[in-house]
């Protein structure tokens, strides 16, 4: 036996039922070793290495941790199934693993635990028996302990979906959610879906209302719409759907409450500047090959210092925390408001899709756009991306001008205003360094041609 596998041997040989386990980092050894005092565990400390292991002897079964593999567990899977076919290969890996884990039963594994593991769903594994199958692969035949019989699995979401989805949670919740409706509605054949999770208002359409919960607790709620033709997902799918879409909130949520805590300005709520240097960073990356636009917009309250020291620094920074609330009121949800410092703030603008998915028929043909919601205002194919941007930087600028700042007393009506610049990607920059030194240019014209205007590089 080689240096790398260690066989435990456990009470009367004649009864042990064998195991092998692959990839372990102690925990499952350690279980095994404590509840399942009648198995004999062959500990085999690099997946691949199972393989030939595998081929030299049966087990009853196979315990791999899904941890670190990767894109490579699929293969490992595949590989496995091939030396052995009628080995039960099972996954354990953390909650963050369990898409992974998802993906590879298309691949020849049996079924996936979560860790922690408890004892009892080892003894339920040993004791049940695998149908007979040889042939493994994307949309191929699997089978799971839940079923004992033999079931064509055609996947609604491939390994891209999920990979495009898991890719999507450092974006935040809006953007999740919204990719992950879009993909629902298509893959599920209905005309379609909404996710409500528990930080949203009640949602205002009705459905088929699927709870959002599981072992990671409650995060929301999935809402059907009618099928588009007579073929409806089936029970099992749509409860497969919702046990995915809440790992997927969770991990959402736990990604933003950390980021929260280290991202984010203590003073105003907005985001501050090390985070929008990993948000555009990530935007950069992700879409790369998408021709993505997005703009930056960099302002600051005009004679702020004036108002500081005339009405105290408690009022100033009151003056800060709703000229964020307000631009935050002006700009579409996942976009994203970040203090830069002092009174200077930035706001990136960009589209969580091409401008050309939008939906035509959304759009509503009105000369008073101040009684059109903001949403039908902005989603409108007709206008260019930095058109766009600059209506939505106007739309703040007036609304600055007019808002009441109780700090400041009834005279400081209509007296607050803003300068700014806005520069686009690429054409002005491709990082956010250089993005921002272009932003600023324009935020130093706009003040040297009178303040209280926005400057789009290029432009003007």
């Amino acid at each position: 036996m080689s240096e790398s596998a260690l066989t435990e041997q456990m009470n009367h040989p004649s009864d042990r039922q064998k195991i092998l386990l692959l990839a372990d980092d102690g925990r499952m050894k350690n279980l095994l070793t404590h509840r399942l005092t009648s198995s004999s565990v062959t500990v085999q400390k690099n997946a691949f290495g199972g393989i030939f292991r595998l081929g030299q002897e049966d087990y009853d079964l196979v315990l791999m941790r899904a941890e670190g593999l990767g894109r490579r567990l699929n293969e490992a899977v595949s590989a496995l199934k091939r030396v052995r076919p009628a080995a039960k290969i099972v996954l354990y890996s953390e909650a963050a693993s369990e898409v992974d884990c998802r993906s590879a039963l298309d691949f020849g594994a049996w079924d996936y635990l979560i860790w922690p593991v408890p004892a009892s769903e080892i003894h339920e594994i040993l004791s049940a028996k695998v149908p007979e199958k040889t042939d493994f692969g994307p949309k191929k035949l699997f089978f799971s302990r839940k079923s004992a019989k033999k079931t064509v699995f055609e996947p609604i979401f491939n390994v891209k979906h999920w990979h495009e989805l898991s890719e999507s949670i450092p974006l935040g919740r809006s953007v999740v959610v919204e990719q992950a409706q879009r993909i629902l509605t298509r893959t599920l054949n209905l005309q379609w879906v909404k996710i409500h999770t528990e930080e949203d208002s009640e949602p205002e359409v009705s459905g088929r209302t699927i709870n959002l919960s599981g072992k990671l607790g409650d995060v929301g709620t999935l809402i059907l719409g009618p099928a588009i033709t007579s073929m409806e997902p089936d029970e099992d799918t749509i409860q497969e759907v919702a046990g995915y879409i809440s790992t997927l909130l969770y991990l959402v949520r736990r990604d933003e409450t950390l980021k929260h805590l280290a991202t984010v300005d203590s003073l105003t709520g907005a985001h501050n500047r090390r985070y929008l240097d990993y948000f555009i960073h990530q935007i950069i990356q992700r879409n790369a090959d998408k021709h993505m636009e997005m703009a930056l917009l960099l302002f600051d309250i005009d004679d702020f210092k004036y108002y500081n020291d005339t009405y105290g620094h408690g009022a100033g920074d009151e003056v800060l925390r709703e000229s964020y609330k307000l631009m935050r009121q002006c700009c579409r949800e996942h976009d994203v408001v970040v203090r830069i410092g002092g009174d200077e703030f930035a706001v990136l603008f960009w589209d969580t899709q091409p401008r050309s998915h939008y939906d035509p028929d959304q759009r509503r043909n009105n000369e008073h756009e101040e009684h059109v919601s903001l949403r039908e205002q902005i989603e409108t194919p007709e206008r260019t991306h930095s058109e766009l941007v600059m209506f939505l930087c106007n739309r703040f600028r007036r609304k600055m001008m007019t808002n009441e700042f109780p700090a400041l007393g009834s005279e400081a009506r209509g007296v607050l205003s803003i300068s700014g610049g806005v520069a686009c990607y690429p054409a002005d920059g491709k990082t956010f360094t250089e993005l921002l030194a272009k932003a600023d240019e324009g935020l130093l014209a706009a003040k040297r041609q009178g303040k209280n205007q926005i400057f789009l590089i290029g432009q003007q």
